[in-house]
């Protein structure tokens, strides 16, 4: 136990040496109970050494609080928040003075200092947090921090070609210099995401990069053998499957509203279904709770004991719910803990982790010639690929019967997907359209439109695009009824692309909005599409970017035609297959049933 204690004492040493007080405040502590005689005059030195520096803390409060200095202690005491305002605000003061003063710090101090800056802005400022994550890979040009927050950023802006290529320099810098599995793990997540929203990336370039993902996971001992399944009876004439649902999501998100109403206990006949959710849970997650009885949190839990966890629950089918979305425990489906692994509704495949067996989509999304460019095995649904929770709100009781065009005497385009779909090139073609169809207007609407310079920068878009501000009218996001009221206002939705639009597609047309759609190159891209030719609007979808400006100006030009796809859609969307949740239930037993009784003959 001495030999323990001194090797603390060492450590807390070196710790103060480089300036690190908190963490050897913390051995210190853990140390005082078991101090021995001959240990504790080392343990008491270096206690005051680090009350001296607080004094001096202390000190630097009262009488010069805006050194840097105190902004140096603050990051020794680990006080990041007070370090963050003081150098931002030192900054601001006199940005040459003090870029001159960092210049004097270590490297490490220096990378640090613009790591911190470019956190404290990465919410609100984009542009000063990219300075930063730039001026940290002036100093460290093989930061993998910088490099990802960079990504990240320019992904947030719709910036998707440079959030690839930040992406993958924080990949070849990471393999340089690390063995951490998870982190790197997290990045291709993100690389693989972006490239769908990349509209030069095609499906055989996300498969290449797909293939390669597992090996950016831990190893497993694990193999596909039926032998690790003897819990369970691996009978095809068994009467109810245990099918397990995992995702981060099963709180307020998208997908609460395609899944609500499904993952109901009441709703199957053949299934018994257990929901794992890998977040913290909010209100949505408190109706999923009630709705379904086997409910996990799995959030705080490590992989080896969701793994066990599954077996005792003794899970037939196993379901990912995120691809490689945040949050996501593509991880666990590597270790194999059912016999039969599938993705559904999360990022589009392919995921590239072997163990998942199949993928569901719909009659649309994949056409056959493309399977071959999947990890998984393809399974369709006759249908749409979801069910739409439909329910009748009070924004759908003021649903006019006319389209908006015949009481302003202009119409009116819309879109209320983020903007991270909304890229340069769309906003490009929207201008077109705009500047074909006189006195038209583009509404907007979205959570980053809540920053008034985020609306600013959209206005001055357009200008430069010679489309005055009158024209483009932006909100932000509000409680639901509010939300959907906006569609009101709509004559046609016009869908971003190659990323359109999901939920909000559903929601747009629930307010009996038609929406001009592109096909696009694959799954992730045709989600509006296989909606508009699930409901037989064919005449809503463009095989190519020239078709769709066409079809916009043609039907803007003849608002009779607009008038008749509402009324087509006012009558038909409620009782579509899309919101026939029954239907679909049964539809969804069938299938787990089949690939159930074909994995384990």
């Amino acid at each position: 136990m001495h030999s323990n204690n001194h090797n603390c004492l060492i450590q807390a040493q070196n710790l103060i040496e480089q300036e690190a007080y908190q963490e050897a405040i913390s051995i210190l502590q853990e140390l005082e109970k078991k101090l021995t005689s001959q240990d504790l005059p080392m343990h008491e030195k270096l206690m005051l050494k680090v009350l001296e520096k607080y004094k001096r803390l202390k000190t630097l409060e009262q009488k010069d609080k805006d050194s840097l200095e105190l902004g140096l202690l603050y990051l020794s005491f680990d006080k990041q928040e007070a370090a963050q305002v003081l150098f931002a605000e030192k900054y601001q003061l006199n940005p040459s003075k003090f870029l001159a003063e960092i210049k004097q710090l270590s490297h490490e101090l220096q990378k640090n200092i613009f790591n911190i800056l470019g956190h404290f802005n990465y919410l609100y400022n984009a542009e000063q947090a990219l300075y930063w994550f730039n001026k940290e890979l002036e100093v460290e040009p093989s930061s993998v921090n910088a490099f990802l927050a960079i990504s990240e950023l320019n992904f947030m802006r719709g910036e998707i070609k440079l959030a690839i290529n930040n992406a993958k320099n924080a990949i070849a810098s990471f393999q340089k210099d690390s063995t951490n599995l998870t982190i790197l793990a997290s990045i291709v997540d993100n690389l693989i995401m972006m490239m769908h929203y990349d509209p030069d990336c095609s499906l055989e370039d996300i498969y290449k990069i797909s293939i390669n993902y597992v090996e950016c996971l831990p190893p497993s001992n694990n193999t596909c053998h039926f032998d690790n399944f003897k819990h369970l009876e691996l009978s095809s004439k068994k009467d109810k499957l245990r099918v397990g649902f995992i995702s981060g999501d099963l709180r307020k998100h998208a997908l609460y509203y395609w899944l609500k109403n499904f993952l109901k206990d009441t709703n199957f006949q053949s299934i018994e279904i257990f929901l794992y959710h890998n977040q913290v849970e909010d209100s949505c997650s408190e109706y999923y709770k009630s709705q379904a009885q086997n409910w996990r949190n799995i959030y705080t839990m490590v992989d080896e004991a969701v793994y066990s966890l599954i077996q005792e629950d003794k899970i037939d089918v196993l379901i990912d719910l995120s691809g490689h979305t945040k949050d996501n425990r593509l991880s666990l489906f590597k270790l194999k803990p059912s016999p039969v692994q599938v993705t559904w509704l999360g990022q589009a495949g392919p995921l590239g982790v072997p163990e998942i067996d199949f993928m569901f989509t719909d009659a649309y999304q994949v056409e056959p010639e493309e399977e071959k460019f999947y990890t998984e095995r393809v399974k369709r649904f006759k249908g749409f690929i979801a069910p739409y929770s439909y329910e009748e709100k009070a924004a759908h009781k003021s649903i006019q019967q006319e389209i908006p065009f015949y009481r302003n005497g202009f119409i009116s385009f819309g879109s209320a997907n983020g903007l991270i779909k909304t890229n340069t090139k769309v906003l490009e073609t929207w201008s077109l359209i705009l500047k074909e169809v006189p006195n038209s207007k583009l509404f907007l609407k979205n959570r980053s439109l809540d920053d008034p310079s985020t609306k600013d920068k959209i206005h001055d878009f357009f200008l430069s695009q010679n489309i005055t501000k009158e024209r483009i009218i932006l909100s932000g996001l509000e409680e639901r009824d509010d939300y959907l009221n906006f569609y009101n206002q709509l004559d046609l939705a016009l869908d971003p692309f190659p990323i359109g639009g999901g939920t909000t597609s559903l929601d747009t047309l629930s307010m009996g909005v038609p929406i001009m759609t592109l096909k696009g190159k694959h799954f992730a891209h045709r989600c509006t599409f296989s909606i508009n030719k699930n409901l037989g609007l064919e005449h809503l979808i463009s095989e190519n970017h020239s078709e769709y400006i066409n079809k916009t100006i043609l039907l803007a030009k003849a608002p009779h035609l607009i008038q008749e796809s509402r009324n087509y859609i006012l009558k038909n969307f409620k009782s579509s297959k899309i919101c026939n949740m029954s239907e679909f239930v049964q539809e969804f037993e069938n299938n787990i049933r089949e690939i159930w009784e074909e994995t384990i003959q």
